[in-house]
């Protein structure tokens, strides 16, 4: 009786072979978008962390007109005056802080928008002689296939926002 020796692999090792790799794969290409939307939740996250340091940073220079930096989501800020080219009062600085601060989450007059449809509110306190500001900063992002993050009000991602209080 002669037996055979077997070399190389069969056929059917090789498909299963390719089928290990193919989940493989599949499983690889999952957690790179996974990744990916985490990376990108974290860059907002930190845009917006920046944002409220910015204007938290312009109120406490400006001191003596803290409490003119109260404003909400949808209001507008109307500056008036210009004033990295004029001398200006501290209420006009405040107005101009907040124009320049809704301007760069907003994405208007030139500015190019630092989030997708965000908006900003600040809120003001002064109870007892503690100064206090809650700062929010929202935004949208997309997160399905078939959603909207081109800085439009219409935008259907999802709405997250980020909150600072603290004391001045």
């Amino acid at each position: 009786m002669t037996s055979l020796k077997q070399r190389g692999a069969s056929l059917m090792e090789v498909m299963v072979a390719l089928f290990v790799l193919a989940i493989g794969l599949l499983g690889f290409a999952g957690l790179q978008n996974s990744s990916l939307a985490f990376s990108q939740k974290a860059y907002a996250n930190s845009q917006a962390a920046f944002m409220t340091q910015d204007i938290l940073e312009r109120m406490r220079a400006n001191r003596n007109a803290v409490d003119d930096y109260n404003i909400g989501f949808d209001d507008d800020a109307n500056a008036g005056t210009d004033c990295a080219a004029a001398d200006c009062t501290a209420t006009q600085m405040a107005a101009w802080d907040l124009s320049q601060w809704k301007d760069s989450l907003r994405g208007d007059n030139g500015q190019t928008a630092v989030l997708p449809d965000a908006d900003g509110e600040i809120i003001y306190s002064n109870v007892a002689g503690v100064e206090r500001a809650v700062i929010t900063v929202r935004y949208r992002l997309r997160e399905t296939a078939g959603e909207d993050d081109d800085n439009t009000k219409d935008n259907s991602g999802t709405l997250y926002s980020y909150a600072m209080r603290t004391q001045i």
